[in-house]
């Protein structure tokens, strides 16, 4: 079964917040709101709340119900409008890719940087493809062969962001143990460490490494990105990805409260010289593995 696409993403969760205003200034009883738009307080619940996207003449009926004014109506509109679009995009990404990760990916996509926190493997954006390869197969072993490269090749595109004129700033802080995690072998994981050591040398890119020696750390509990957007309009969101829970948070105080946990993991964390150092440590030490196995 294809699953559903109707996620939060960002122009459906931006244009949701706009008409949840217009709602609430609005103050029309249920009641009074369905006779005059026959649409359904529980249809109205979930379109403020950008748990579906609704049809075009849902939200005319709505926008005339709240009396807006013609200059705010065109806007929300417009938003409505890229928010259809967007919902038609994550419709053309091949279906077993899971919902979560297609959104994740948008938001990525539309973000002015990204603060993440890697506790077991390297981040998605500096993997090579063996790598990238070697973790699904290990994460995820009965997937069949179709879906491994549908997630490989998601992936490695994802880099794209990157390069270019407009660069992701990317921020990236991972325990020591994502180094010495054997992902693929050691060929592998020489070359991955050998790309990661490469790729911190762009200027949009910082990288750094906790070490072992740190103990315990605020990082221990799973790993995260916090996304921060171009448009001011667009609030930061917190993202969640782990084998217990995938989740998105963008009220103020879980943005604040994982950036402020991002920050402390950089005070723990070696400098980005000092990573640098230790990433080709570990890389040299897999490839005399590999030479001599």
């Amino acid at each position: 079964m294809t699953p559903s696409r109707h996620m939060p993403t960002p122009r459906l969760r931006r244009f949701a917040a706009e008409l949840s205003q217009l709602h609430t200034a609005a103050d029309l009883g249920s009641q009074q709101l369905t006779r005059r738009t026959r649409v359904s307080p529980a249809t109205v619940h979930r379109v403020i709340n950008a748990q579906v996207c609704p049809q075009h003449r849902t939200v005319a009926a709505l926008l005339d119900a709240y009396g807006t004014p013609e200059l705010q109506r065109n806007a929300v509109l417009a938003l409505h409008g890229m928010a259809l679009v967007e919902q038609a995009e994550l419709r053309e990404y091949p279906p077993d890719l899971p919902t979560q990760y297609v959104t994740y990916m948008r938001y990525e996509a539309m973000a002015r940087s990204v603060q993440n926190f890697e506790a077991q493997f390297v981040p998605g954006l500096l993997q090579t493809r063996a790598y990238t390869r070697a973790v699904i197969q290990g994460v995820r072993p009965t997937l069949p062969p179709e879906s491994v490269h549908h997630r490989v090749e998601v992936r490695t595109g994802r880099q794209s962001l990157l390069t270019g004129d407009r660069p992701l700033h990317l921020a990236v802080i991972m325990d020591e143990a994502a180094l010495w995690r054997q992902v693929g072998g050691p060929l592998i994981m020489g070359e991955q460490l050998r790309h990661l050591h490469a790729a911190a040398a762009q200027p949009n890119i910082t990288l750094q490494v906790i070490p072992y020696r740190a103990g315990a750390h605020a990082g221990m509990t799973g790993s995260f990105a916090v996304l921060h957007f171009v448009e001011d309009a667009e609030p930061d969101v917190v993202y969640i990805d782990g084998s217990m829970e995938t989740a998105f948070f963008d009220a103020e105080t879980d943005v604040q409260r994982y950036a402020g946990t991002f920050g402390d993991l950089q005070r723990v964390a070696l400098t980005p010289d000092d990573s640098l150092a230790l990433i080709a440590t570990a890389a040299a030490t897999f490839e005399r593995e590999e030479v001599t196995a």
